[in-house]
């Protein structure tokens, strides 16, 4: 039979080990509320930073899917309007990319006004062209005067004269 002396240290033994266990919890939890917070500081501290970045997957054109570009040259960029009722004032441009330099992501707007009649081909000169990646094609936002946005692709072209240049 054991002794009321044995019995003492198994509770003993038992009320520790939870005791333990309950302040492993708290210190990790604490641990995890820390690394959250500092998470959430370096991502306020980022995002008010962004100043200047315009979403150019709003506020798009009804009529966006009516223009494609046939050719590239130079800076220049040869759009295709197929529609048959809309004719865009184009005031600026965006020009796509994941870099965070100029003229990437910027919003470049024109000197003169450029209006892209209905059935018709006009050509754009831009700042200039994203260097290739492989065969990828480069996001080019137009901005109208009504302020929506008309994207377009345009196909990569080596010869053009590129931005990194």
């Amino acid at each position: 039979m054991r002794s009321k002396r044995d019995n003492k240290k198994i509770k003993k033994k038992s009320v520790s080990s939870i005791i333990i266990v309950a302040l492993l919890v708290v210190v990790s939890v604490i641990i995890i509320l820390i690394i959250l917070n500092i998470n959430k500081n370096l991502a306020n501290e980022k995002l008010s930073q962004a100043v200047g970045i315009v979403d150019v997957t709003k506020n798009i054109s009804r009529e966006s899917h009516n223009f494609v570009v046939t050719n590239l040259t130079g800076k220049k960029v040869i759009i295709k309007n197929m529609s048959s009722n809309y004719s865009p004032t184009i005031t600026g441009y965006i020009i796509s990319s994941t870099k965070d330099q100029f003229p990437y992501n910027c919003i470049i707007t024109l000197e003169e006004s450029l209006t892209i009649p209905s059935s018709s081909i006009m050509p754009l000169e831009i700042e200039c062209v994203p260097k290739p990646e492989g065969t990828r094609n480069f996001k080019l936002s137009l901005i109208t005067e009504e302020s929506t946005f008309i994207n377009l692709f345009v196909p990569a072209n080596p010869s053009a004269e590129n931005c990194d240049e």
